[in-house]
């Protein structure tokens, strides 16, 4: 759905000059500096649901990033969401490694990565 993903766009690119440097500067991050578009999936209906729920942002973010790889839509998780409160409820540890196992109905395994969480 269209309404569901917001499209950033940036407002203006650094000038090559800035962009020579050391890669390890680190500097603020200011909207000038963005050089490319960012897609950001979002459903009001389905924030909704997940705040309730008290969801982890590891397990807001695999969501999202389910429904921006075209896994599944919004409306999915939130018809999962409302038939399985308990489902993805935990830490970002417990629950965001496990997003695309559950959400594609597959067995979780026992040894899944989980470092990045």
């Amino acid at each position: 759905m269209l309404d569901d993903v917001l499209v950033v766009r940036p407002i203006s690119r650094m000038p090559r000059e800035e962009q020579r440097g050391s890669p390890a500067k680190v500097m603020p991050l200011q909207p000038s500096l963005l050089t490319s578009r960012f897609c950001i999936a979002h459903s009001k209906k389905t924030q909704r649901l997940m705040d309730q729920l008290d969801l982890s942002w590891g397990v807001q973010y695999e969501l999202a990033r389910g429904v921006t790889l075209r896994k599944w839509d919004w409306d999915k998780v939130y018809d999962f969401l409302y038939e399985n409160p308990e489902a993805l409820v935990g830490s970002n540890v417990d629950a965001a490694a496990n997003v695309c196992a559950v959400m594609e109905d597959r067995v979780i395994l026992p040894h899944t990565n989980i470092s990045l969480w």
